[in-house]
């Protein structure tokens, strides 16, 4: 599955190289997509567009089930909490939690100032944003509470993971990496190296 500036989403066979469905629907970029593979959703996709919605779709008949609407700017990133919830990040300086069911907004999660860029979520169900505010939060996606705010970056944060661990790394355009403890919002290690934005991170499984 691919989503493009385009604004569709293409279902790809890896093993001829065919595209078996374009799904279009959004009318700007699609920023973001997670697939559901198990559980009570599986075979759903979500998608999250600069048009300031999400559409859920629906792989085994390649359409879309719902609109999630109530972002008012583009909607950056999307990640999956439980099998039965998303959470969104957006340019409005918000994230909204949402039930995949029924398409409705359970939580929204205010606090940043400046563009929601990035998401994790940990096995507990935290939520861990990054933000143009140069600031991470960690929130309860329950309760919508802000649990921590994690302080150190001195640029935007545009990227961020959960470890295995249980601690969370972030990357910055101050061209730096953070390893935090989302329990206490200490910052661990600075990792520096890169002499320009730090744009992507991947978890390796070896330490």
């Amino acid at each position: 599955m691919s989503g493009s500036v385009d604004s569709t989403l293409c279902v790809w066979d890896t093993i001829t190289g065919a595209c078996l469905a374009v799904l279009e629907g959004h009318t700007d970029a699609v920023e973001g997509i997670v697939v559901y593979t198990n559980g009570v959703h599986e075979g759903l996709v979500i998608s999250a567009s600069s048009d300031q919605t999400l559409r859920i779709w629906d792989i085994d008949t390649m359409s879309c089930l719902r609109i999630l609407s109530g972002h008012t700017a583009e909607v950056s990133a999307v990640a999956i909490i439980t099998s039965c919830q998303v959470v969104s990040a957006s340019s409005d300086h918000s994230l909204r939690v949402w039930a995949v069911g029924t398409g409705s907004c359970l939580q929204e999660l205010k606090g940043h100032t400046a563009d929601v860029s990035c998401i994790a979520v940990q096995p507990n169900g935290w939520i861990v944003s990054g933000s143009a505010d140069y600031t991470l939060r960690v929130w309860d996606s329950q309760s919508g509470l802000c649990l921590q705010i994690l302080q150190g970056h001195t640029g935007n944060v545009f990227c961020v993971a959960a470890l295995p661990s249980g601690q969370v790394v972030s990357g910055s355009f101050d061209g730096t990496l953070r390893v935090w403890h989302p329990g206490d919002g200490a910052c661990l290690h600075e990792l520096k190296r890169h002499t320009a934005d730090v744009v992507r991170i991947a978890v390796l499984g070896f330490h």
